[in-house]
């Protein structure tokens, strides 16, 4: 799972690459995760370990938001 202290995805983005951040807080951040992850198992088979790391990061969303404060996006 991608951190703000150890994301190397980051690095590979060009400086005029549109991107979009999802943070734990945000309520459907898991949902949105989740959905992105089933999408691409059964469009793209040949990414396991993306789609794995990507339930992974929902599932770890939902802990967090279990412990901490979640919101509807700002």
């Amino acid at each position: 799972m991608a951190r703000k202290t150890n994301d190397t995805v980051l690095s590979k983005v060009a400086k005029d690459e549109p991107i979009f951040t999802l943070r734990a807080q945000d309520r459907f951040a898991p949902m949105i995760v989740q959905l992105w992850a089933d999408l691409t198992a059964t469009q793209h088979g040949s990414t396991a370990d993306k789609v794995a790391e990507a339930y992974n990061t929902a599932n770890e969303m939902l802990v967090w938001q279990r412990s901490n404060r979640s919101k509807f996006p700002d």
